[in-house]
């Protein structure tokens, strides 16, 4: 082979076989070291994202009712995580739960399922399980329009009608008024008067 440049020839550098492995070998070793530090960035980025915005989500997480897009993860991820600091967590959100979709007026089948839901979790906790009954007798209630429950609007405890079928010509309720106290002179007067 011809060279047109004859004064490069003193600079030519002649490279055994063996040379020319070590060259490659070391030129491939750095590019994958490259690699690597590229690689262990990506994971060190990822770990930090984690443990950052872990707690965040779980946070938010907390305070997910069902139906909430967050739900999931409360009951997958924070109930198990919290229920080793707090044994009855879960069955204190299956019963907020309840009270909260009753709060908002949701569906009587959907609250009727999660009171289902929340009495299983509550099994040993009678506190919960009390707050489940007055939950489930206001869904009766609720589902019941057409029945006036005893009420005692008077504070006296009399009530003439009872579960009586609301129509228009029926009355809600009759309550009976106490009788005005006798006079204190004893004349039927006012008792005030000298």
């Amino acid at each position: 082979m011809s060279n047109s440049f004859p004064a490069l020839d003193a600079f030519k550098v002649e490279v055994t076989p063996d040379v020319r492995e070590r060259h490659l070998a070391a030129v491939s070793e750095a590019l994958t070291a490259r690699t690597r530090r590229r690689s262990n960035r990506k994971l060190l980025a990822v770990a930090i994202a984690t443990v950052v915005l872990l707690p965040v989500v779980a946070f938010a997480a907390e305070r997910a009712g069902p139906g909430d897009l967050l739900y999931p993860l409360k009951r997958a991820l924070v109930e198990p995580v919290v229920s080793l600091f707090d044994s009855d967590v879960a069955a204190v959100h299956r019963v907020e739960e309840v009270e909260d979709l009753f709060a908002h007026e949701a569906e009587l089948d959907v609250i009727k399922e999660h009171i289902v839901t929340a009495r299983e979790a509550a099994d040993q906790a009678p506190d919960l399980i009390e707050r489940i009954d007055r939950i489930e007798q206001a869904v009766q209630d609720r589902a019941e329009p057409d029945f006036v429950r005893p009420t005692d609007q008077t504070g006296t405890g009399d009530t003439a009608i009872v579960d009586a079928p609301v129509d228009s010509s029926t009355p809600v309720t009759e309550t009976t008024q106490p009788s005005d106290p006798p006079p204190r002179d004893g004349r039927g007067g006012g008792g005030d008067a000298p």
